[in-house]
């Protein structure tokens, strides 16, 4: 998928998206999807951030105005359904989201779990940003739907969540403009908890697991097998958000 923020099919830059399906060559049908919000207005710069996990397209319009000006949102698509299918779209904006925010100007996927950065955000001092974690089981109206992280040392324009990346249980945060080492020095943030397919388990079915994994273990131990084990017992003793590294 390619991102087109500047496109102007709903508007001067209201931004597109086109899918290429690489299984085809550029002649045949199908390979190219474009795609734009189906409620796309003038600078919305929908496309400014994509991500892509099987067939779930995440688009973020960080300047779309529904919660005020360039308060962002994002927008989630089924690449299995069509344009005219129920479920194709799915809008998502911040629950408190504000004037500029910026909500979508990064997003990562992984299963059903999607990560938007607003690095615009005002929770700990103006622009010092924070990051939405969204679990796509649920509903809007759900409880666990919708996290909100932000940095424990968060401090004025550090600009936390500019950019995000996630990987099963571990979220990574950058905030390139904190002051730690210097003026706009800059660090990031590392979050292992509840994230990524690791979601969908209770606590109860981590610890069945990890009793399997242990149980399982016998002399001589083999290196790969302990590590699953304490990665499980990982998983599941740090079901919170907050930090495990700051680098």
């Amino acid at each position: 998928m390619v991102g087109a923020f500047g496109d102007d099919d709903k508007g001067q830059t209201s931004g597109s998206v086109y899918v290429y399906d690489l299984t085809k060559t550029s002649a045949d049908t199908g390979f190219e999807t474009k795609i734009t919000a189906s409620d796309g207005e003038p600078s919305d710069y929908f496309g400014r951030s994509v991500a892509i996990d099987g067939t779930t397209l995440v688009v973020g319009a960080y300047r779309d105005d529904d919660n005020g000006s360039d308060s962002g949102s994002v927008y989630v698509y089924d690449l299995t359904k069509t344009p005219e299918d129920d479920g194709f779209e799915t809008k998502i904006t911040a629950s408190d989201g504000a004037v500029d925010d910026r909500f979508g100007q990064t997003v990562a996927i992984d299963g059903t779990t999607l990560v938007v950065g607003a690095y615009f955000d005002d929770a700990n001092a103006t622009d010092s940003g924070s990051v939405y974690v969204y679990d796509l089981t649920k509903n809007s109206g759900d409880d666990g739907f919708e996290t909100n992280i932000t940095a424990s040392d968060g401090a004025e324009s550090d600009y936390f969540g500019v950019s995000i990346a996630l990987n099963g249980t571990t979220l990574v945060v950058g905030a390139y403009l904190d002051d730690d080492k210097g003026t706009d020095s800059g660090s990031v943030y590392v979050y292992n908890g509840t994230f990524g397919s690791g979601t969908t388990k209770t606590d109860e079915e981590w610890a069945s697991e990890i009793t399997t994994m242990i149980d399982a273990l016998s002399e001589p131990y083999v290196r790969a097998d302990v590590e699953a084990a304490r990665d499980a017992y990982d998983a599941l003793t740090a079901r919170t958000t907050s930090p495990r590294d700051e680098l």
